[in-house]
């Protein structure tokens, strides 16, 4: 289904995307505009669209129909649209866009003479501007008839301000109310609504209704965005594309794994996956078939009976399915359900007035019809009359305030009611052949069900959320909505093994979403879809600024000199801290705050302190350096075989690393401030080539190890920016060391990629110069990120996994987070100019976390990443925070030193 075929140029004479734009260069440049601000391109039934700073050239075929997309908004003085229209149809002729079409553009010209052309921001998308003096804009949209279907396209029309809402003036209203694009035998009059500041213009009423409805609920919408992307933070790439090349992009995404790894875990019949980037939600949209056999594998949906007359799937294995649809489009949805008998109620107009005329029906367990948990949720509309109802059925059964039922647990506000005396006006034989009926209020819900542990797993999950949108009358619309750490383990049960496998390994990356969707649209007695949406939200800020509550204070013997270190327990998985203090010793405290044992080091505490698996049992041990020895201690505190390992004479510990080989033979790293770097086995033995291993400058950070395919490589990058890569015997490979004679801050972020040239390290110069070497020893990128006021930059790594970055960027009294191309995520302004230092920890979409230390004051403030402060006080803190996200309870841990004081302070986002 090619929706938007007849509005695009067929590309037939360029052999790729790059050569068509550079053979139209000069068209654009002289339009005024720039070049690709969004790419947007149909083959067969898939769209890829994505914006400049991620276009995956190599996944655009080069024989798509493609459209020409540029955003810049340059007025035009010498051009009006109307030139512009005549000149853009002579130069693409589109074969397939109507000529009607065309006049109909040419009509707006003529009833806006004085509008000029500023940009295109999509498909025929211009934006539009008056000569006048008072420049408002609002929104409307151009229809095209698309082979039967309506789509929008915006426009921003220039308005007279006649009060403070964006109104049309009368006389633009009566234009626009009687322009009809007139087809042979056909007229069609198009329909306008004004809503808040945009005009919305179709043929179709109903489309417009809908259009509203999804406006106002914020939901995504596939064939129209409303949105401004040019001034919200959260801006849009709509990204579908054929499901043969999800693996290679997801592989991105998903904990940077293989793209033929992935691919064995993608459900089959998908066809398509839209991507909303930047805070909005990820969309997998399948195809479904009845008459195939094709298995579409995430949720084990099966085809089902396959009969002309049931055109819904069967939903023997799918769990927690809510059939969410319109009264209005109820009829012909029961046509298709056998227990249609058991909907008879909903022809008692009593009923409605206590509820909204939508609902949720659940099943929870095998197939329809027969025995299983049932659930029926209502939206209460009349809260008073629902409560005399409950009320009234309390009294007649004698069952107050029941708490016991069948063995399980009822809430206090639930009524169990025998089936056989259930007022059949009510619920008919909704629950038929089950011996009670069980109804639950809930807030503005009323539940009905014919199971006890139904009712209270759907009130405790709150998997449950009615859709406030109406179906067509022609269509059935299967979906449900999943709190994805509330009801993991009833998700995960019901998938197939090999997406068991996949998720329990990527549960975290999951866990960053906040629901999971899944809808299944019927189209006709042909085809169905089905989507599935991971959705996540913006970040969170509480409704008011709470405390944070003080969860453990520990008085420690003597004042910490390093920060503390979190670890979780092998044994029962319990965070316990790791820390060093003014007496050269390491000390382990457990889950209770206690100090288990204490390690004297016989010397300062010179690196930072890993977590390693020597043994690859799981069983992890601790890597430290002082300034003359490297010592692993295991969980107990006692000194590991071969260790500690004794330093050469000449060296004295600036940075350590511990690099991984792939072969079970770990390999320590100590350099100097000289710049003597010495390369030490498991068993202490110095390495060929590294007694010492001169680098000239010291080392900004520690070394790392990379793997390219079977290879492993040794990186490191020093003070005055030489990025030196190195086989084991510290040989430089071909192309290095690079020299960039450029100062650079304190840390680096390394991509992985297939081969030397797509594995590449990032650095930062403290002037603001983000630049990119590959393994090639080629530059591959420059991006100068100065601005005026800037005193330095700084590269900064998330806390908790280490695989994402920012740019800290530092002003005199401000501080700004930059990603990698310059956009600016966060930003804060402070009283005064003392120096600061900046952590990110990234646990999940709601806390996104940014926090600042003064280091003058000692007080550490924690930001949300949207700005908002998070704590109402500040927090003591000597050295950088630790931080650590509780799941299962939803809350916040900070870990902060101070003095001899360690405190654990808490913050439960459900106490917001």
């Amino acid at each position: 289904m090619n929706l938007l075929k007849s509005i695009y140029i067929r590309q037939t004479h360029f052999k790729s995307f790059r050569e068509f734009f550079d053979f139209h260069r000069e068209y654009f440049q002289c339009l005024g505009l720039s070049m690709l601000v969004y790419l947007t391109v149909y083959t067969g039934t898939f769209l890829y669209q994505v914006s400049q700073q991620v276009t995956p050239w190599k996944l655009i075929p080069s024989n798509a129909v493609l459209a020409v997309e540029v955003n810049e908004p340059k007025l035009l003085q010498q051009a009006s649209l109307k030139d512009w229209v005549a000149s853009l149809q002579k130069e693409f002729p589109w074969p397939d866009l109507q000529q009607q079409q065309w006049r109909f553009l040419r009509q707006v010209v003529a009833d806006f003479p004085s509008l000029q052309f500023v940009a295109m921001k999509q498909p025929l998308m211009a934006s539009l501007h008056p000569t006048a003096k008072k420049k408002y804009e609002a929104l409307w949209f151009l229809p095209l008839d698309l082979h039967g279907r309506s789509a929008f396209f915006a426009f921003s029309v220039g308005l007279i301000k006649q009060s403070p809402k964006y109104r049309l003036t009368q006389r633009m209203y009566h234009a626009m109310k009687i322009w009809e694009l007139k087809k042979k035998g056909s007229p069609e009059r198009l329909s306008i609504m004004m809503y808040k500041n945009q005009c919305i213009v179709s043929f179709n009423a109903l489309l417009i209704e809908e259009v509203v409805r999804t406006i106002e609920q914020g939901e995504y919408a596939p064939f129209y965005e409303i949105r401004n992307t040019e001034t919200t933070p959260e801006s849009l790439a709509h990204l579908y594309i054929n499901h043969q090349r999800i693996p290679a992009l997801m592989a991105a995404y998903v904990e940077g794994k293989s793209s033929r790894e992935f691919e064995n875990y993608f459900p089959k019949g998908v066809s398509c996956l839209a991507l909303c980037v930047d805070s909005l939600h990820y969309q997998l949209t399948g195809r479904y078939f009845p008459h195939s056999e094709e298995d579409l594998g995430l949720f084990n949906l099966e085809p089902g009976v396959h009969q002309k007359q049931n055109i819904l799937p069967d939903l023997s294995r799918a769990n927690l399915t809510t059939l969410n649809f319109n009264i209005k489009s109820f009829e012909p949805l029961t046509e298709h359900l056998e227990e249609k008998e058991q909907f008879e109620f909903f022809d008692r107009e009593d009923f409605w007035e206590y509820v909204e005329g939508r609902f949720n029906y659940a099943i929870l367990g095998n197939k329809i019809g027969q025995a299983q948990e049932k659930v029926l949720c209502f939206r209460v509309k009349n809260a008073k009359k629902m409560k005399r109802l409950l009320k009234g059925l309390k009294e007649h059964y004698q069952k107050k305030d029941l708490e016991k039922a069948e063995g399980e647990t009822v809430s206090k506000t639930g009524i169990f009611v025998p089936e056989k005396d259930f007022p059949v006006y009510l619920l008919g034989s909704l629950f038929q052949g089950f011996e009670n009926s069980y109804l639950l209020a809930n807030d503005s819900l009323l539940w009905l069900s014919n199971s006890p542990q139904a009712l209270s797993r759907m009130k405790s999950l709150q998997t449950l959320q009615l859709s406030t949108q109406g179906t067509d009358t022609a269509l059935a619309t299967l979906s449900f909505r999943l709190d994805l750490k509330k009801s993991w383990q009833t998700l995960t049960e019901q998938l197939s093994p090999q997406w068991q496998h996949y998720l329990s390994k990527h549960k975290l990356f999951f866990f960053r979403f906040t629901a999971l969707s899944m809808q299944l649209n019927t189209l006709g007695e042909e085809e169905s879809e089905v989507a599935w949406s991971l959705h996540f939200n913006p970040d969170k800020q509480p409704l008011k600024n709470i405390p944070l509550k003080v969860e453990k204070e520990v008085l420690l013997p003597v004042r910490a000199v390093s920060r503390p270190y979190l670890f979780k327990s092998h044994v029962d998985r319990s965070t316990e801290v790791l820390l060093a203090d003014a007496y050269n010793r390491v000390l382990f405290l457990d889950k209770k705050g206690e100090v288990l044992w204490k390690y004297p080091l016989g010397g300062r505490l010179a690196s930072e302190i890993y977590q390693i698996d020597r043994y690859n049992n799981r069983k992890w041990q601790f890597l430290l350096a002082t300034e003359r020895k490297i010592i692993l201690i295991d969980r107990k505190g006692r000194v590991v075989k071969n260790f500690p390992i004794a330093l050469e004479p000449y060296l004295e510990t600036h940075q350590l690393s511990h690099l991984m080989t792939g072969d079970d033979n770990d390999l320590f790293m100590v350099s100097d401030l000289g710049g003597n770097a010495c390369l030490y086995s498991q068993y202490g033995t110095l390495q060929k080539g590294w007694n010492p291993r001169r680098l000239l400058e010291p080392l900004v950070a520690p070394a790392t190890m990379v793997p390219v395919g079977k290879y492993h490589y040794i990186l490191t990058l020093t003070q005055n920016g030489t990025v030196n890569v190195m086989d084991r015997m510290g040989k430089s490979l071909s192309g290095f060391p690079v020299m960039l004679n450029r100062l650079v801050s304190d840390d680096y972020a390394v991509s992985i990629g297939p081969d030397k040239e797509h594995t590449s390290v990032n650095l930062l110069t403290v002037d603001g110069e983000l630049i990119q070497v590959n393994l090639n020893g080629k530059v591959v990128e420059r991006n100068d990120l100065y601005s005026p006021g800037s005193l330095h930059f700084a590269l900064c790594k998330e806390e908790v996994r280490q695989r994402e970055w920012l740019i800290a960027q530092f002003q005199a009294k401000k501080i700004t987070l930059l990603d990698a191309q310059g956009k600016e995520v966060f930003q804060k302004s402070f009283a005064n100019a003392n120096p600061r230092r900046v952590q990110y920890f990234n646990f999940n979409v709601e806390y996104r976390m940014v926090a600042v230390t003064d280091e003058v004051t000692r007080q550490t403030d924690i930001y949300y990443l949207n700005g908002a402060k998070y704590n109402q006080e500040s927090i003591p803190s000597e050295h950088d925070i630790s931080m650590e996200f509780v799941t299962q309870k939803n809350k916040l841990l900070i870990y902060a030193l101070h003095g001899r004081n360690l405190r654990i302070f808490s913050y439960n986002q459900d106490r917001e």
